[in-house]
């Protein structure tokens, strides 16, 4: 505009109007920036110059995609696009695609908006934007993993995390494409990546918003949970939690980013993932007391989450009912009843019907049939499709076992034979003693045993989960309940084998309710000259 503008002042007039309706937009002033925009764009309307023309349609059409006129800013965008394929494209046409695709993803036309986000990375990549070429590569690959495409969504994380390469500044962006290219990966049964992300948890200390970097290490200790590398998951655990217990203490550098949160409830939240991993190295009396700290601090913590308590006393319950004893045993039912109250509490049907199976069991270990057969009943009632038809199977065969095993006492005890005595041999040297007791099947035994020794194992089967982020981060809550399970688990056949993994605390995973750093976060762009 500038020689225009020396020439004739109606430019200058159009370039001053698009000035101040960017510093307006940058204030936050919406209604006075686009008081601007419009009048910018009628001057260029009687101009009839249609570079000027195009570049006042495109603030105009971004100024509306910020104040949420989605419909009306497409519109205005599309006149800037070339009207055919002779014409030359403005020199910034990335910026038009792109904030006509988050219009389109506004307006819930997924399919348009991917098309729209396309077009823009090709254009970013070509002019080396690097920043933007990553915010858009990872809405591609995010939309196309919401669709199931999961390898091209794996390809554009893999571009999103290689854009970033040599760029310390991109560090969040790096690890965030590098978590998610993970993921996408398991699903594939390539878990090669764990490696990669094992070898980059230093690099999380170079996020300088210690919000992010709790979020970062949280997520990158999911990923590697679900690839069984439970020591370099525990190693991310521990180094969000000194992240967290550093911002609430005045030691971080940026302690005003780290407290947005409560601290409390991050710190137990950790701590209860610090022990899911030690569950998962075996280490069960270590993770009891990571159990036992994080349970006393979510009940100190200023926010309410029966879901994080059902999951923890059940993973504790657990680790107790690997260990032999009475007093573990009696720990391991103590908690199992706490999980159950606590995930009614919070409405989770799946800690419910754990908890349920794992009290049905230990019922039956103690000879009470009748309990056995009311917590399997109720355990089967509480699954769902989505819980998978093998856990169905297997509760279905206890509840069958257990009132097989009832049927034949029952017509032992009322059989002739009912008072048979027995001889019992005592300590070498002492006088044998007789006892009365219903005469036993041979398989009897066998199936008290058996039961019994599920006891400590029923609920690690099949019970490791993945937890992905949603299509929008930025929407993320402090209850975790955003997280949804891979579908194919992340069992590595090569790896040894492990006892099977307990719950991830889900919580966690969702602690910034706003998990990208602001100046990270794709906006509307703008123009203000052509």
């Amino acid at each position: 505009f500038d020689m225009k503008a020396m020439k004739n002042p109606h430019y200058r007039e159009v370039e001053n109007l698009l000035r101040l309706g960017s510093q307006r937009l940058r204030q936050e002033l919406l209604a006075e920036a686009l008081d601007c925009f419009q009048r910018a764009y009628r001057q260029a309307i009687k101009l009839a110059d249609a570079a000027v023309i195009r570049s006042c349609a495109f603030n105009l059409g971004a100024c509306m995609v910020a104040i949420g006129e989605y419909e009306r800013a497409v519109r205005y965008l599309q006149l800037v696009l070339p009207s055919d394929a002779a014409e030359k494209p403005v020199p910034y046409i990335g910026d038009v695609h792109f904030n006509i695709g988050v219009a389109q993803e506004r307006l819930n036309k997924g399919d348009t908006a991917h098309e729209a986000f396309r077009h823009a990375y090709v254009h970013y990549k070509k002019n080396e934007k690097h920043q933007l070429e990553v915010e858009v590569a990872f809405r591609i690959a995010r939309y196309s993993e919401s669709q199931a495409s999961i390898q091209e969504a794996r390809a554009y994380y893999k571009a999103a995390m290689e854009a970033c390469r040599g760029d310390p500044t991109l560090t969040e962006w790096r690890l965030r494409s590098l978590v998610k290219f993970a993921f996408c990966s398991f699903i594939l049964s390539d878990f090669e990546p764990a490696t990669t992300l094992a070898e980059s948890i230093a690099d999380a200390h170079l996020i300088p918003s210690n919000e992010s970097r709790v979020a970062i290490l949280n997520e990158m200790g999911i990923a590697l949970m679900n690839a069984n590398k439970y020591g370099p998951a525990k190693e991310c655990f521990e180094a969000g939690l000194q992240s967290v217990t550093a911002a609430s203490s005045g030691e971080s550098p940026d302690d005003s980013s780290g407290n947005s949160r409560d601290p409390m409830f991050q710190r137990a939240a950790f701590l209860q993932n610090i022990a899911s991993a030690l569950t998962a190295l075996n280490r069960y009396d270590e993770a009891i007391g990571n159990y036992e700290e994080a349970l006393a601090m979510f009940d100190a913590s200023e926010t309410a989450n029966g879901l994080g308590r059902g999951h923890c006393y059940l993973n504790a319950a657990m680790c107790h009912a690997r260990l032999a004893g009475h007093e573990h045993r009696t720990s391991a039912r103590q908690l199992y009843e706490k999980a159950l109250e606590f995930a009614k509490e919070a409405d989770d049907r799946k800690t419910q019907w754990q908890a349920l199976e794992a009290l049905g069991a230990m019922a039956f270990s103690d000879g009470d049939m009748q309990t056995a057969s009311d917590r399997f009943a109720a355990s089967l009632a509480l699954l769902t499709e989505k819980d998978g038809k093998v856990h169905q199977d297997r509760i279905e065969a206890k509840l069958k076992q257990t009132q097989q095993f009832a049927e034949e006492r029952a017509r032992a005890e009322a059989s002739p034979e009912r008072h048979r005595v027995e001889r019992v041999s005592s300590v070498q040297g002492s006088p044998a003693r007789v006892r009365d007791r219903p005469a036993m099947s041979s398989t009897e035994g066998q199936q008290q045993q058996q039961m019994s020794s599920e006891v400590a194992g029923h609920a690690y089967e099949n019970s490791q989960e993945s937890y992905t982020s949603r299509s929008e981060r930025t929407t993320d809550s402090l209850t975790g309940s955003s997280y949804s399970a891979l579908s194919s688990g992340a069992t590595d056949q090569n790896a040894p084998q492990q006892s099977p993994l307990p719950l991830v605390a889900r919580t966690i995973s969702a602690l910034s309710q706003n998990s990208q750093v602001q100046q990270l976060q794709p906006l509307p762009r703008y123009q203000t000259s052509s």
